[in-house]
């Protein structure tokens, strides 16, 4: 896969837990990184088949391999906010799949 076939960008965050000025815990996400990948999000068929959480919005990232991501991680792309469920390397450690999902009903 060459690097001008990946047609989306990501970025990478964490989760902070700070205090706002009346103390209380107020959660909020800081960059860490961002990245160029395919950003394929599975079909219903795709989901209803792999007998999957309905509720939930699953999609698979492929990109290169980078040393820095980690479960911990959350994806952000199009303004929505992914958690990431597997890492798998492939193609000799070169490139990764990504597997993340979201919430699509309800209050996340």
């Amino acid at each position: 896969m060459r690097a001008s076939r990946r047609k989306h960008y990501i970025m990478f965050q964490t989760q902070v837990e700070t205090k706002n000025s009346h103390g209380a815990r107020v959660k909020s996400y800081v960059d860490d990184f961002d990245a160029r990948c395919n950003f394929r999000i599975l079909s219903g068929v795709e989901m209803v088949k792999s007998n999957v959480d309905l509720d939930k919005e699953y999609a698979s990232i492929r990109m290169q391999n980078n040393e820095n991501i980690t479960l911990n991680h959350f994806v952000l792309y199009k303004d929505n906010l992914f958690d990431i469920i597997s890492i798998k390397p492939m193609e000799r450690d070169r490139e990764v799949i990504v597997t993340v999902s979201r919430q699509i009903s309800g209050n996340r």
